[in-house]
Parts: structure tokens; sequence; C-alpha cells
């Protein structure tokens, strides 16, 4: 999409509301970046990992910015910026904070509709060693500026290498005040907190069960029940039509639309 076709592009409205979005803009002439849907995989998991529903929707949680070209950062363990070395290697990563800082520039803009941040983050349940992401939150509906992400190497001495394509740090549009909207409350007695713990009794018993042969070096018949994938309760009531067993987000206009495995 154009900048031209972007700035007239009429709001849609669903249900009353203005259909939120997010854009990535990029200078004209400049290469196109990668950035995908988060995959249900990781390379890692083993297979009865994706029996676990909440590490499989969080894996999936927002869209991956994937690395333009390899580069590989050493630490020497000093504060200064020139502590790190090896930076030079990819155009896209300077060090100039310190303190084992490594800075990425990401190569894009990004604006999203009103009232709606980004929060940049690292990759969910994909963990590299020697190197962590320093998470950010931005205004991105008004910000008029672009933003640096910060990853910070964590062991010096070791050399962390990024081989081209591979995942760099994550996207996820954030509703502004989302957190103040909620009423935080402590439980300690009543008919509620009866109930709530007769449930959670029957659904530990359950699950005890399942997992009792595994204290025997025994393989359980089937140590999960998949009433959470399928959207039950422990007395298998249902629960929520908005349950959900996979993310389905959009793909960015223009960009690669090649699956990722990483």
């Amino acid at each position: 999409m154009t900048g031209e076709e972007a700035s007239t592009m009429e709001e849609r409205v669903e249900d009353g509301n203005v259909e939120p979005w997010v854009r990535l803009y990029v200078q004209r002439g400049a290469p196109l970046p990668r950035v995908v849907p988060a995959p249900v995989a990781r390379k890692w998991f083993g297979p009865e990992m994706y029996r676990c529903l909440p590490l499989t929707i969080a894996n999936q949680m927002g869209w991956t910015v994937l690395n333009p070209a390899a580069f590989s950062a050493t630490w020497n363990g000093g504060d200064t910026a020139d502590a790190v070395t090896g930076t030079t290697n990819g155009s896209h990563v300077v060090s100039r904070f310190g303190h084992g800082l490594i800075s990425i520039n990401p190569g894009f803009y990004v604006r999203t509709s009103p009232d709606v941040d980004l929060f940049v983050k690292g990759v969910p349940n994909r963990p590299k060693d020697g190197v962590a992401c320093l998470e950010a939150l931005i205004e991105t509906d008004w910000f008029d500026g672009s933003f640096l992400v910060s990853l910070r190497l964590t062991r010096p001495g070791l050399t962390v290498a990024w081989e081209r394509d591979e995942p760099l740090f994550q996207l996820v549009p954030y509703p502004r005040g989302w957190l103040r909207r909620f009423r935080a409350e402590t439980i300690t007695d009543g008919p509620v907190h009866a109930e709530f713990f007769a449930a959670l009794e029957r659904w530990h018993d359950d699950r005890e069960a399942r997992l009792e042969p595994l204290l025997h070096r025994q393989l359980p018949p089937n140590p999960f029940d998949g009433r959470y994938r399928r959207g039950l309760r422990g007395d298998d009531a249902p629960g929520p039509e908005s349950h959900q067993t996979s993310l389905d987000l959009p793909l960015f206009t223009m960009l690669d639309q090649a699956p990722v495995e990483y």
C-alpha cells in the first residue's frame, strides 16, 4: 500500500466501532522487511508440548520481525559502548548505550489506530542463549519518530550470532489504558470462594490421577484430558463462545508471505 492510499483509506466500522489497524511505513526504495505472523511451532518443542494450548496460543501472539542480514556480537563485560564488538557485520545493528546493549534498526516505521500502543517484546517461547530483549511500550498512534529495539548481551566473552531470517523481536498492538480498566480483588472466604475451590479440587484430583504414573516412570495413557483445548470446564460445562484454539493474524500487504519456522 502506498502512502497516498493509506492517507485516503476510509476507516472501516464493525459493530459500531472503528476497526483497529497497524501500518508499517517503509521508506521509498528501501528493501521490504520480513514481518510475519508468529507461527505455532517452535523447533525445540517436544511433541507433548503442543498439547498445551496456553503455550501454542502464546507462540502466536503478534508479528515476528525477522533478521534482514546475519551478524554477531561479543560483549567483554564492560559498561561502555565499545565493550561490544562485531556489530558492524550488520548495518542495522549498532552499540551506542553501553552495558552490553546492542540496538536494532527495524527498517520500518509503525503507526497504529487511535489509542492503540505497540508492545515491542521478545519472541515468545523462543529463548536464545546469551541475550535478552528489552521490552518497550510505544504510543505509536501519535508519535512522529522511530524506535530502536535493544537486545542485552548477558554472558561476557560469548559471541552471539544471528542468522538471516532468524526472529529478532515481536510486535503486539496493545489497547492504551487496558490495565487501568481492571478491578483487582482478593477473595478469601464466602460462597464464590467455596465454589471456586470446589471446582479447583475436582480439576486437581483428575490431574494428579493422570500424572501419577509418571512418579513410577510409566507413561500415562492420557496425561492431558483435552477439556481446556475443547473449551470445557472440569465438569464438562462449556466455557465461553469466545474460546480460541489458534490466532489468525492478518498478513501485512506487499510483504513476503512465505511461512517461517523457528
